[in-house]
């Protein structure tokens, strides 16, 4: 009798406890500040005229082999030589890597430095920007290129026809 008791009470105890994380996990608090806004919207204030910032925190080597249109690479172990002041300008600053591990560091290190202007993509990185089937540059050419599809596929007003045949990087 004893036994079931005891059962029933780490059953009890861990469900309330199994609740109060994914309460945790779900709430603003999760995110400790960070912001995530859908990459649609993000690239639609881009193109919209706001001041946005991709900074692609991978290695130099990384950054090469392909990156959102117009980012700026600062990888994770530079970021302590960033001036912030020189980013006070940006409406939004989006720090990011393939998944977002680094971009997630680098936004925490900007944000200890007094920035508040970090959002973080949904979906995350550079595979998420892939996903999407947005386009990638690898130079200044396919970067002008990038856009010009950006600009076309916003004015379509259609990210759901996506097959990734528009990619630059091939």
């Amino acid at each position: 009798m004893n036994i079931a008791r005891t059962v029933v009470l780490v059953v009890w105890v861990f469900s309330f406890s199994g609740m109060a994380v994914a309460s945790w996990w779900d709430s603003e608090a999760h995110y400790n500040g960070y912001i995530q806004q859908p990459t649609e919207k993000i690239v639609s204030m881009l193109l919209s005229g706001k001041k946005v910032l991709f900074i692609d925190t991978r290695e130099p080597e990384e950054y090469q082999e392909g990156q959102i249109p117009n980012a700026v690479n600062i990888a994770l172990r530079d970021v302590n030589k960033v001036n912030v002041d020189d980013l006070k300008q940006y409406d939004l600053i989006v720090p990011y890597c393939l998944k977002d591990f680094r971009g997630f560091e680098v936004s925490r290190a900007l944000m200890e430095k007094g920035l508040n202007n970090l959002v973080m993509m949904e979906p995350a990185g550079l595979n998420g920007w892939k996903s999407l089937g947005l386009p990638i540059a690898t130079d200044e050419a396919t970067t002008y290129q990038a856009i010009e599809l950006l600009k076309a596929r916003f004015q379509i007003g259609n990210m759901n026809d996506v097959d990734g045949s528009d990619r630059l990087d091939q």
